[in-house]
Parts: C-alpha cells; structure tokens; sequence
C-alpha cells in the first residue's frame, strides 16, 4: 500500500513546437516496509516492493520555457513472495502513461501527473523528478531550495504530501554538474478504509550536463509511518531507494 504514498501532481504547458528526438532512462524505485502487527496479534513482517520502468523524454522549447512529454514504455512490479497477494492494480503494467511538465527556469512549474495515472506510474514519479532535477541549476556553486506538494487521488486510494529539498550544484568532470540535496517530507494518505502518516528524511545525488536532464541520480530516505486499521495503529519503519540511469 506504500505505493499509494507516492508523489503525483497536476498538468500544465503551453502548446509546444520543435520537439526533439527522445531520450531513453531506467527508473527503478524500491520501498521497504518493517510492518509491526503485534497491536493485531500477529508477527512483524518486512515487505520489499520494486517497480523498475523504461521511459522515453522528449524536451521541445517553448516561449517561456520547456516542456518534457515522458512517456513509459514498459514497468514491472516485484514484491518477491509477497507478489502473489498484491492487487491487480499493482502489477499492472503502466506502460503508455504520458506525464506532461511545463519547466520553467529548469523547474516544473506545476505539480506532475497523468490523465491515466496507475500505481506503477506513481512508482516511478520521484525518478522522474530527479531526471527534470539537471535541468534547475544555471551556474556552478548555486543553492536553491524546492518545496513539492501532492495531492493524489486514483481508484486505489488518495495521498497528499509536502517535501522540502535543499540542493547545492557543484563543479563535476568532463563539464558535467554534481548536484546534492537533502530532503524532508511528509504524507497522509487514506487507503481502503485506512489512515497512513509518514515522516521521511533522505538525500539525492545526481549528475548532468549544464541545462540537461540528469545522466545518472539516486536517492535514498528512512523514516517512520503511522497506519490506522479498523481503530488499531500499527506502526512501521519505511526506506526508499531511487535510482535513474540514461540508456541507448
């Protein structure tokens, strides 16, 4: 159900010209869950859940901007043994989901979605926003800070989540740009029936060429959650890992 927990925001952009040939990236998101169940009497649990996704960016300028139509052209969802007993809706393919982001400054000037978002799709959002991150910095030694907020509604459930990253662009080699930020964020979200809040903190790390989408980007977080089912709290230790990589 972490998967619910995932970053997904609104379309915005103006009506594009020119575009360019697309390029090709891996996103692969992973969310580990140590489930406490005593408060049910049952026995702790750890859920390991990964979607890996191949997706196509295509960058067109416009008057004020950037746009960047990506394009998912296949996923896949694992949660090893625990595979079988996850809904539909989770291993489904998200393959031909468009996200549509208007960057301004190098930024999305709107929160990111899709007109036919999924729950692999949201999995794959936070590596989207770290490909659209090496676009933001336009000199090297520069700081800025992001604030990121969500409000997420499929037929699987709602999440509404406010992150906060505080990046730092540095010198990298071959002309490239290292950029690092540390991040906090917060989500409530309402699944099935029950209420989940969660406090994360992590980091990022990506490398671009100037004004270019990210090469290679990972990032990491840990935190705590909070689910409430049928009036019992069940606690629960959560970490996140992103990773993004060009590909041919």
């Amino acid at each position: 159900m972490l998967t619910l927990l995932l970053s997904l925001h609104a379309l915005a952009g103006p009506t594009p010209v020119a575009p360019r040939a697309p390029l090709h990236y891996k996103i692969v998101a992973k969310t580990t869950s140590e489930i406490d169940l005593s408060a049910m009497g049952q026995p702790s649990t750890s859920i390991v859940m990964t979607v890996s996704g191949f997706v196509s960016v295509s960058m067109t300028d416009t008057v004020g901007g950037k746009l960047a139509d990506i394009v998912v052209d296949s996923s896949a969802f694992d949660a090893g043994q625990f595979t079988a007993a996850m809904p539909a809706t989770m291993t489904a393919s998200s393959q031909g989901t468009l996200f549509h982001v208007y960057l301004v400054n190098g930024k999305p000037s709107a929160p990111i979605t899709s007109k036919s978002v999924s729950v692999q799709a949201a999995q794959l959002v936070p590596g989207i926003e770290i490909l659209l991150a090496g676009m933001r910095p336009s000199r090297m030694a520069e700081s800025w800070v992001d604030t990121t907020k969500s409000d997420t509604t499929m037929a699987e459930g709602g999440a509404a989540s406010t992150r906060i990253t505080t990046w730092t662009a540095k010198a990298g080699t071959g002309g490239r740009i290292e950029i690092d930020g540390t991040w906090t964020g917060t989500t409530t979200a309402s699944v099935g029936g029950g209420q989940m809040e969660m406090q994360i903190t992590g980091t990022t790390h990506l490398t671009s060429m100037p004004g270019a989408l990210t090469e290679t980007g990972t990032s990491s977080g840990s935190g705590q959650a909070s689910m409430n089912i049928g009036g019992s709290a069940i606690p629960m230790k959560v970490t996140t890992e992103v990773t993004t990589s060009a590909t041919p």
